[in-house]
C-alpha cells in the first residue's frame, strides 16, 4: 500500500470551523482556481500516461469545475504547534471540510506549485528562505505533505491512493504518501461534514525520523 498511517496523535484538539476563508482576494481566488485547473489537467495527463498511453484519451480530458471541499484558516497557535511536533521548517497548515456529496477528482499533488513559490508569487503568503527552495529544486521529497485526521471516519468517507482506499482513520491519525508520484482522491458520501487538516512544510531530521518508521504516537499535549 502507498499511502500509510505514520502517526497518530493523541489528545488532537476539537477543531473548530471559525468560517475564514483561508483566501478572500477575488484576484487571488482566481489565481488559485486557475492553479487548481493546471494541477488537474497535468495529473489527467499523468494519468493517460501512466494507464494507458493512448494519447487519443487526452482531447477526452474533463476538468471537474465543482467545488472538491471548502479551506479555511487555522489559528496561528496551532500551525505551530502542528509544525513543532513533526519538527517541519516553514509549516503551513489549513483547515479543509469536504461536504456530503463532494468529490476530489483523482490527481497527483504538485508541491512546487502550491507550496514552494517565492513570497511575491505565493498563493499562500509563506516566504521561504532562498535555501529550503534551492534544497526542494534538487530534491523534491525535502518538501512534505501530511494529512491529519481530527476526527473518526464515518461510513461512505473514503480517501484513496493509487488502488488503496483507506476507510477507517480515527481521530488524531496522520496520513501520508508518495507525494510526488501516487494519484489520489477523497470522497464524501455520508451524511456529516469529513474534515482534515493539511500540513506542509520542509524535513528536518525530526521530520525525517518520524517517515522512516512504521508508527510513532505523538501527544498534541506533550
Amino acid at each position: 500500500m502507498s499511502v500509510r498511517i505514520i502517526v497518530n496523535i493523541a489528545n488532537f484538539p476539537k477543531v473548530e470551523n471559525n468560517h475564514q476563508e483561508h483566501v478572500t482576494d477575488p484576484k487571488l481566488n482566481e489565481r488559485l482556481n486557475a492553479l487548481r485547473r493546471e494541477v488537474y489537467t497535468r495529473s489527467a495527463h499523468q494519468i493517460v500516461d501512466r494507464v494507458c498511453g493512448n494519447q487519443d484519451m487526452i482531447d477526452t480530458i474533463q476538468i471537474p469545475i465543482t467545488t472538491q471541499f471548502n479551506r479555511y484558516l487555522l489559528e496561528d497557535s496551532v500551525q505551530k504547534r502542528l509544525g513543532a511536533l513533526f519538527g517541519l521548517k516553514s509549516a503551513y497548515a489549513r483547515l479543509q471540510i469536504q461536504n456530503p456529496g463532494q468529490v476530489a477528482t483523482m490527481h497527483i499533488d504538485a508541491l512546487d506549485r502550491s507550496y514552494v513559490r517565492p513570497l511575491d508569487d505565493s498563493l499562500i503568503g509563506k516566504a521561504h528562505e532562498k535555501e529550503d527552495v534551492d534544497t526542494f529544486q534538487k530534491d523534491n521529497y525535502y518538501a512534505v505533505r501530511f494529512l491529519i485526521m481530527p476526527e473518526d471516519c464515518m461510513p461512505g468517507q473514503a480517501f484513496i491512493f493509487e488502488k488503496d482506499a483507506i476507510t477507517d482513520w480515527k481521530s488524531g491519525d496522520v496520513l501520508c504518501w508518495d507525494i510526488p508520484n501516487d494519484m489520489h482522491m477523497t470522497v464524501n458520501g455520508s451524511y456529516w461534514p469529513r474534515k482534515l487538516i493539511r500540513l506542509d512544510g520542509f524535513c528536518t531530521e525530526k521530520t525525517y525520523e518520524i517517515l522512516n518508521q512504521p508508527f510513532t504516537q505523538l501527544d498534541y499535549l506533550q
